[in-house]
């Protein structure tokens, strides 16, 4: 349901924007000034700058963009080099999608008008570099200028295009052009290397997941390869709970046994398939009893590797899709739905698998159901 309101809703501004449009492209030439004056006069202000509050913000906006490229290419302004779009990742070169438009975007003015520094992305503070908030600064002194020759022009309302009129808004609007695009790859190109920097936690996983299937392959047998699996487990899911704390709100931080709980699995699972039921049957108390024990070491035990591999092929899966990850990991639903299914596997089991008065427990409570059925 949210995601079709949202749509109703950016569909609706893009048919308000068009409907607010159609009459200034219709017009020749010679309209420039008024209409362009007017996109820029609807745009509310308070204390002499841009509401960005205002509801109308967003579709006064469009207008008001769309209404700048049309003046520019119009009036023949000349536009800044895009060039540096090839720099782009796929996702942005999606958004920007050739090197000859100006194609302005709401959300890059938004970002400039309203510049802060500080970012957070799963936790972490990355600050954006000072030549960063010098270009954003530059596109706000542009835009400043660009909207007080607009209202000097647009003053009157029946002000036409003249020759001196042309050369100082053709002026303005190229100088608010070469801003933009300034600041435009400034801006993503930093974004994109905050992406990067977010999707590091994914990509330290993948890479001591690959580690760990290596390390499965050569078939390392003895005591020595059975402890380099334990450690290369351990360093795997440390990456995890890292992982785990960006990803899934709704996990509380506290200490992760993950690693612990896995080798007491897979050594549970082991003593479990190399015992028999004659080894358990002394008598028939004691026979019953040691039955029930087993059957929940193995639910408990099985939860836990299970968990495990599952994250672990999801991992292996995302590692060849790495840009399609949003960078806030918890708006990632597949990483969250295996992160917390792994993370409830090994704290049910670790409340249950030890200490064994409490497994004991819990065996005679399901024996005595069995029994009374």
């Amino acid at each position: 349901m949210v995601r079709v309101s949202v749509c109703h809703s950016v569909r609706n501004s893009i048919k308000a924007a068009c409907t607010r449009l159609l009459p200034f492209r219709n017009g020749g030439v010679e309209d420039v000034v008024p209409q362009l004056a007017l996109a820029a006069k609807q745009v509310h202000c308070s204390n002499g700058r841009l509401d960005l509050t205002s509801p109308s913000w967003q579709l006064d906006c469009i207008t008001l963009l769309s209404c700048i490229d049309w003046a520019g290419r119009a009036l023949k302004s000349p536009i800044g080099s895009r060039k540096y779009r090839e720099e782009f990742t796929i996702n942005y070169r999606a958004l920007f999608p050739d090197m000859c438009s100006r194609h302005y975007r709401v959300d890059i003015f938004e970002a400039a008008l309203q510049w802060n520094c500080t970012r957070w992305v799963n936790g972490e503070r990355f600050d954006l570099a000072v030549e960063t908030a010098q270009s954003a600064e530059g596109l706000q002194s542009a835009w400043a200028a660009l909207n007080s020759s607009l209202a000097e022009l647009g003053a009157d309302s029946h002000a036409k295009i003249k020759g001196g009129v042309t050369t100082k808004l053709r002026e303005v609007l190229s100088a608010f052009d070469v801003a933009w695009a300034h600041f435009e790859h400034k801006y993503i190109i930093e974004l994109i290397d905050i992406e990067v920097a977010a999707r590091g936690l994914v990509l330290a996983a993948v890479k001591e997941e690959q580690q760990l299937k290596e390390l499965e392959r050569s078939q390392a047998t003895g005591t020595e390869g059975e402890a380099q699996l334990r450690s290369q487990r351990s360093q795997f899911l440390a990456r995890l709970s890292r992982l785990n704390s960006a990803a899934n709100l709704s996990w509380k931080g506290h200490h992760d046994r993950g690693a612990e709980v896995l080798e007491m699995a897979l050594e549970a699972l082991k003593d479990l398939n190399s015992t028999t039921l004659q080894d358990c049957s002394k008598n028939a108390l004691s026979s019953h009893n040691a039955q029930v024990e087993r059957v929940v070491m193995h639910v408990l035990a099985n939860g836990v590797v299970e968990a495990f591999e599952k994250v672990r092929g999801y991992i292996h899966e995302v590692s060849s899709s790495i840009d399609s990850v949003h960078p806030h990991l918890c708006n990632n639903d597949g990483l969250v739905s295996q992160m917390s299914t792994w993370t409830d596997s090994w704290e049910l089991a670790s409340r249950f698998m030890e200490p064994a008065p409490l497994l004991k427990a819990v065996c005679e409570v399901i024996g005595a159901i069995h029994t009374s059925r």
